[in-house]
């Protein structure tokens, strides 16, 4: 019995090598910048859930997966995905990401609900007259919070 047990556990872990549920955020951050985006979206696909992930590796997630990668139910799902993301990342303070956050603040977006906000596409424009690749995220959450109908330290929209 003991014997049977022992093989149980060891083909389950056979089965589960080469089958990362890591965010490799290293590497995939390089295989991106080196034109792999297949390989940069099976390294990056699981860093939404880590809190360590940099506003630039989400970023990147997000664009990886508006533009194609990982598999979705409905075009949809697949935008309001990388929207998520970009929030994410825009609250970590990433430049581009708040950049695209105060596109969409600008103009509105019906499809996620986002009613054009002129106060706070400002404001989020303002934060790129640094012109660095991080924001505060204080400030970030200083201009989301100009739209009263959300939580600005979790949320964008």
């Amino acid at each position: 019995m003991r014997v049977f047990l022992l093989c149980i556990a060891l083909l389950a872990g056979c089965i589960s090598i080469g089958v990362s549920s890591e965010c490799d955020e290293k590497n995939g951050l390089a295989a991106l910048y080196s034109n792999n985006e297949s390989r940069a979206y099976e390294l990056l696909k699981n860093c939404s859930i880590d809190v360590a992930t940099t506003g630039e590796a989400l970023h990147d997630l997000a664009g990886l997966i508006f533009y194609g990668h990982g598999k979705y139910s409905s075009i949809d799902d697949r935008v309001n995905h990388s929207l998520k993301l970009w929030c994410k990342a825009a609250l970590k303070g990433y430049s581009t990401s708040v950049f695209i956050l105060a596109s969409h603040y600008e103009q509105g977006d019906k499809s996620v609900n986002i009613r054009a906000n002129r106060l706070v596409s400002n404001c989020l424009f303002g934060l790129q007259k640094n012109d660095l690749e991080y924001a505060n995220p204080l400030d970030v959450q200083a201009c989301l919070s100009l739209n009263p109908d959300i939580d600005p330290t979790n949320k964008c929209f």
